[in-house]
């Protein structure tokens, strides 16, 4: 029963987004386009109508995702400023394997 209530709040809540931002490691950057038509499914909006942005890079760490979030700031307009934005993210992996600090 509580998942369902979590799909339904989900669902509402994707009905109001106007972007959704992918950012972190390779997990993420090698998601194929083909993944984000099935927003439309999801929230039943026209997939135009939610731009999907991918700025993952392959290798990132934690710290990377402060980097990728000030392109995305510095090469948004002002509208897509004023977006309602989902971000999805993930990273970790490779900080598990760096001798670099989380905190860098």
């Amino acid at each position: 029963e509580f998942m369902g209530w979590m799909l339904r709040k989900i669902t509402m809540m994707m009905k109001l987004v106007d972007r959704i931002v992918f950012l972190g490691d390779s997990d993420i950057s090698r998601w194929p386009s083909s993944f984000y038509p099935s927003i439309q499914e999801a929230t039943g909006k026209d997939y135009c109508d939610i731009r999907c942005v991918n700025i993952a890079k392959g290798g990132a760490v934690i710290s990377d995702m402060q980097h990728q979030l000030k392109t995305l700031r510095d090469d948004s307009s002002e509208e897509e400023d004023e977006a309602n934005t989902v971000f999805v993210a993930c990273a970790g992996e490779n900080d598990i394997f760096s001798v670099q600090p989380i905190d860098m």
